[in-house]
């Protein structure tokens, strides 16, 4: 599988990968330059340029899918917005169009990734010195230690008669401890007190950063990737939730403490509020942009890449007195698993 990372990203694909990298260094520069070239403009206001990376991904997302009409119209209340307050306009923006933006990000980030990933879960534990990588996954995921995880399997087509609220709602845990730093930030600067002003901008931008990392689980929820052991179901999306719930724990009592400690008053907390909403109202938003638009495609394309070297669902059909697996019909050109990189030939199930 090594290698095969970035055949689910097509030229397409790669094209907004351009755009969207491009995008953030232009936005960078243009938020640390500003408030030093443009008299009256202070960082807490140039910070809304990191933002323009997703909204930039939106427009290009909407005119290659020809979505003529959301597009016109959230651009048209953005500008609406913008004649009675700058700040009201850009929000728009960001959520209307950056929320297609982070959709697309999502999908880029999860196409370039997933079979990186899931490599990982899968040999993190059989390798003789396992990568940097490796420690990673199964730290996220969570993966017991006596658990073989080479018996894993996922969905291959995306059925849905309801909306995944249940799963919407729990890939917001991730944003959950991710947003408590922003907010550790945002109490422990003594610049907050005195006025909140344009100072919100900063953390509606950095929010939608948060939201693109956080809904990268629910494409693990999408796939349904799972690991059947011992007539038990291990899923990693249920693993790097628990995670990610063992670490907002901390990361809360923290907050709480150093919110007592500094008692930075109610602008602050007004900054957690906007924020907390507005990350929410893009993680539903993006949840269903995503939905609709990439989530069938996304899962069939990982199927297909994973079943290049995964040739059956499963691999513990062995016969048990050679070693030789069964699909092996001595056809030339049959793609067959080397049995020693699966299940013990003398395991049975």
């Amino acid at each position: 599988m090594k290698g095969g990372a970035d055949t689910l990203l097509d030229r397409d694909g790669r094209i907004r990968v351009v755009i969207l990298a491009v995008s953030i260094l232009v936005s960078v520069i243009l938020a640390v330059v500003l408030p030093s070239v443009v008299d009256g403009i202070d960082f807490y206001e140039s910070s809304a340029a990191i933002a323009a990376p997703f909204v930039v991904l939106g427009i290009w997302d909407m005119l290659v899918r020809g979505r003529w009409i959301p597009l016109g119209i959230s651009a048209a209340v953005s500008v609406v917005l913008y004649l009675l307050d700058w700040r009201l306009g850009a929000v728009s923006a960001m959520l209307l169009i950056g929320s297609v933006g982070v959709a697309s990000a999502v999908d880029l980030a999860s196409r370039r990734f997933a079979l990186t990933v899931l490599e990982s879960v899968e040999h993190g534990r059989t390798r003789p010195s396992p990568t940097v990588m490796d420690r990673v996954m199964l730290f996220l995921f969570d993966v017991p230690p006596g658990l073989d995880a080479r018996n894993m399997r996922m969905n291959r087509t995306i059925v849905r008669d309801r909306a995944p609220l249940g799963q919407g709602l729990m890939s917001m845990v991730p944003a959950l401890v991710l947003m408590a730093f922003l907010w550790m930030f945002v109490t422990a600067n003594a610049g907050f007190r005195s006025d909140v002003g344009d100072n919100y901008m900063l953390a509606v931008a950095v929010s939608m950063y948060i939201a693109a990392a956080s809904l990268l689980s629910f494409s693990i929820a999408t796939m349904d990737v799972r690991i059947e052991h011992a007539g038990a179901t291990f899923r990693l999306f249920d693993g790097l939730i628990g995670t990610a719930k063992r670490m907002a724990v901390p990361a809360l009592l923290a907050l709480v403490i150093l919110l007592y400690a500094a008692d930075p008053g109610w602008n602050a907390v007004s900054l957690i509020v906007i924020s907390a909403v507005f990350c929410v109202a893009l993680m539903f938003l993006s949840l269903a942009v995503r939905i609709m638009s990439d989530e069938a495609a996304f899962v069939e394309d990982v199927s297909k890449g994973w079943s290049a070297g995964h040739p059956v669902d499963f691999y513990a059909g062995f016969d048990g007195r050679d070693g030789r697996h069964p699909l092996n019909d001595g056809v030339p050109g049959t793609p067959v698993r080397p049995a020693e990189s699966c299940f013990d030939p003398q395991r049975k199930n």
